[in-house]
């Protein structure tokens, strides 16, 4: 059986685990950087494929 999940057309988690420190300082970072837009690099492309 084969589970291949199409990760880059998922939508990113409001309280993701990476950005833990950010919310956990400032609760409402959260809800504020949803008004940027997403940018990609070579290390989150890695750290993509290792999930």
């Amino acid at each position: 059986m084969s589970n291949n999940i199409a990760h880059s057309e998922r939508a990113h988690a409001l309280l993701s685990a990476s950005g833990a420190t950010s919310w956990l300082t400032c609760t409402p970072s959260a809800r504020v950087e949803e008004k940027f837009e997403d940018e990609t690099s070579s290390f989150a492309e890695e750290g993509t494929l290792a999930h």
